[in-house]
């Protein structure tokens, strides 16, 4: 991946516009095991504008995608759908907080991508790591429900 900065900005995951490409700092994804990440995660190479490497950043995108859920809003029902995107194929999908799983993510993955932009990581794992501290880093719960909210049934993340 090309970028038109000489840095991507100082968040540890991050989602380059228009291209359904996220990128992320090393560092932070070291902090979720050399093993997980090579199991579950590809990396890539993010290049400056100059053509040279970004040094500590990486493309990401995971081995098992989900899609984090959503609720139907009374009067709203209208803005909860999803459809695939004629120029990429991506599965998009919109709904109201509260976010949830549904169904049951791939239980032989850790780490998984998510079409928010961010990494749906099990809880056996954020229980090892001091996240709560370090700049940056927001952690969201998800609950697994065996009935979706959002009137939709089994949607499959692309």
């Amino acid at each position: 991946m090309r970028i038109y900065q000489k840095k991507p900005v100082n968040s540890p995951l991050d989602y380059v516009a228009y291209t359904g490409t996220h990128i992320a700092r090393r560092d932070f994804l070291s902090l979720l095991g050399e093993d997980n990440v090579a199991r579950d995660l590809m990396l890539g190479t993010v290049y400056g504008p100059s053509g040279a490497p970004i040094e500590g950043w990486v493309t990401v995108r995971g081995r098992h995608r989900v899609i984090v859920r959503g609720s139907l809003k009374k009067g709203f029902e209208h803005y909860v759908g999803t459809r695939t995107c004629e120029a990429c194929g991506n599965r998009l999908y919109s709904a109201y907080p509260p976010n949830y799983l549904y169904p049951a993510p791939n239980p032989d993955a850790v780490i998984l991508q998510s079409q928010l932009g961010g990494l749906v990581v099990r809880p056996e794992l954020i229980a090892h790591l001091d996240l709560k501290r370090k700049k940056g880093f927001a952690i969201e719960k998800l609950k697994v429900l065996t009935k979706p909210k959002d009137g939709h049934e089994e949607l499959v993340a692309t």
